[in-house]
């Protein structure tokens, strides 16, 4: 057994997707948005096609307390392992984009004295910030011309 089966759903699903990252698959991004976005439309597309929406909602049992509910979608083995291997690809996919992005912006080339780790308080004000990578409807992103057609 897989050392992620037996633990509480949050422990057992970090240790099943950190079991499931042991298996090496490659993925590349093309170094460009569109490269980017299609990584991300194919990743989205590959977990709906292993766990559809519907899947999920006849495994669910909305009368269950919210941890019963966790626990009983955690124990059906079609979603557990479809939502592992989901994680994992999300993983590979995130790993991917930043490597591309190192890429596409030659960071090879950036001075070692420019390269540091940023403190999580230097960081708070940016990800604490509603404004900063703003969750937008698609009829809002049209409308405000920010984005390409």
């Amino acid at each position: 057994m897989k050392r992620g089966c037996s633990r509480s759903v949050p422990a057992g699903a970090l240790a099943a997707v950190d079991d499931e990252l042991e298996t090496k698959r490659t993925v590349k991004v093309d170094r460009s948005g569109h490269g980017a976005a299609t990584a991300v439309i194919v990743l989205m597309s590959d977990a709906q096609g292993r766990l559809s929406p519907e899947a999920i909602i006849d495994a669910d049992d909305p009368s269950l307390t919210v941890k019963a509910r966790a626990k009983a979608l955690w124990d059906n083995k079609k979603v557990r392992e479809a939502t592992i291997q989901s994680l994992a690809d999300s993983v590979r996919v995130l790993a991917a984009l930043w490597k591309s992005a190192w890429e596409a912006g030659n960071g090879d080339n950036v001075a070692k004295s420019k390269i540091r780790t940023y403190t999580e308080e230097e960081l708070q004000p940016v990800y604490r910030n509603p404004k900063f990578v703003e969750s937008l409807s698609l009829d809002k992103m049209a409308d405000s011309g920010d984005f390409e057609p």
